[in-house]
């Protein structure tokens, strides 16, 4: 597996891409839960030097004055399928500011995410959601990871967000109702900052 940083329009600035030297993973495709749907990878050169470190912040989301303070205030940055071109997406990053989250799940296998409503589509998996603290810099508050079907039994029709998502086959299928699920950073701070410790990056300083 490689890394290009700042991709666009398919070509990276950077005149090598960057092997990954280490990865560490939650349990979510073999265990099947949705809050450990998340890796991080330690790549074989310091490119934040060049490029910028983001840090991240970990939230009580559940606190609905924390909640209230993330309103509009979050951006996702990705490589949806979708963006630039319907038919040839993936090859330079999107960006939505000012988008929400939603809140989070308490309970069962589904603690541990969080529901927003950035927009974004297939092969955005991953993204950072990232907002402005009071300190001046962006902190990543959550990662994209998904999307989540609602039962439509407990939503009134006129409250139903229909969408439009990639299968496992990688085909486009209209949804009823769904919401975009995310991972909380409490999630995979402790691995990330156990990598940093050990000589891993600067990231999060």
């Amino acid at each position: 597996m490689r890394f290009r940083p700042n991709l666009r329009d398919g070509r990276s600035p950077d005149t090598a891409t960057v092997n990954v030297a280490v990865s560490i993973y939650g349990q979510g495709y073999t265990k099947g839960n949705p809050a450990d749907d998340w890796a991080i990878l330690k790549i074989d050169r310091p490119l934040g030097d060049n490029y910028g470190y983001l840090g991240w912040r970990r939230l009580n989301l559940t606190d609905d004055k924390v909640l209230g303070k993330t309103i509009n205030q979050v951006r996702l940055a990705g490589y949806s399928g979708d963006f630039p071109d319907p038919n040839n997406g993936g090859q330079t990053a999107g960006v939505h500011a000012g988008c929400n989250i939603l809140g989070t799940p308490t309970q069962g296998r589904l603690k541990g995410l969080l529901f927003h409503q950035c927009d974004s589509m297939g092969g955005a998996s991953g993204s950072p959601m990232f907002a402005l603290f009071n300190d001046g810099i962006y902190y990543i508050v959550g990662l994209h990871s998904g999307w989540y079907e609602l039962d439509t039994r407990s939503i009134p029709p006129a409250q139903r967000q229909a969408c439009k998502v990639f299968d496992d086959q990688e085909k486009l299928v209209d949804v009823e109702a769904c919401v975009n699920r995310g991972v909380q950073v409490s999630r995979w701070s402790a691995q990330a900052e156990a990598l940093r410790k050990g000589g891993a990056t600067k990231a999060g300083n």
